[in-house]
């Protein structure tokens, strides 16, 4: 600001829009001054335990399972609807 700027940009943790610095250019005109990465979280690792790995070994095919049923599902209501508009 003492350099006669009057734009100022903080982004926080914006990594996933990959787009957002070329349109931070673009469309308004600012210019990267500089980067600093900053540790938001920091989350210690525990050891798995039995009921752990007994959990992620009954629900994940628990999940799919679930995933499968819902493409069918999806996939019967849009054939049904299309029959429908016909």
């Amino acid at each position: 600001m003492d350099k006669g700027h009057n734009k100022i940009a903080i982004l926080y943790g914006s990594y996933h829009m990959p787009d957002l610095g070329r349109r931070l250019r673009e469309e308004f005109d600012l210019i990267p001054s500089g980067v600093e990465w900053l540790t938001a979280w920091f989350i210690s690792q525990r050891k798995a335990n039995n009921l752990t790995i007994m959990a992620l070994l009954i629900i994940s095919p628990v999940l799919l399972l679930d995933l499968c049923w819902w493409k069918l599902f999806i996939r019967i209501a849009v054939n049904c609807g299309s029959k429908v508009l016909r």
